[in-house]
């Protein structure tokens, strides 16, 4: 039905290499294939960094804070602040 011997002429798995050749150029690619998977699992780790408290940018960002949001958090003590949609001077009604 069909000629496999002529329609792999000039193909690395042709039946012409002999058994060492392939053998060799499937034992590349297996290795190729695992060195591919190790850089993929080296980058997906090197891509995020643990994370850590930096007091630093903590500071700056409660310095930065709206003053009555900060009054807000206060006042309520262990409870947690109510959302507010805006700044005390909008919300006169």
């Amino acid at each position: 039905m069909f000629d496999f011997p002529a329609l792999l002429r000039g193909h690395f798995c042709s039946p012409s290499l002999n058994d060492p050749a392939q053998a060799t150029i499937a034992i590349i690619g297996v290795i190729a294939c695992i060195g591919t998977v190790l850089v993929a699992r080296r980058a997906y780790h090197q891509s995020f960094k643990a994370t850590e408290i930096d007091d630093e940018l903590v500071r700056r960002f409660v310095e930065s804070a709206p003053l009555w949001r900060l009054e807000a958090l206060q006042s309520s003590g262990d409870k947690g602040a109510e959302p507010e949609p805006g700044p005390p001077s909008e919300n006169l009604t």
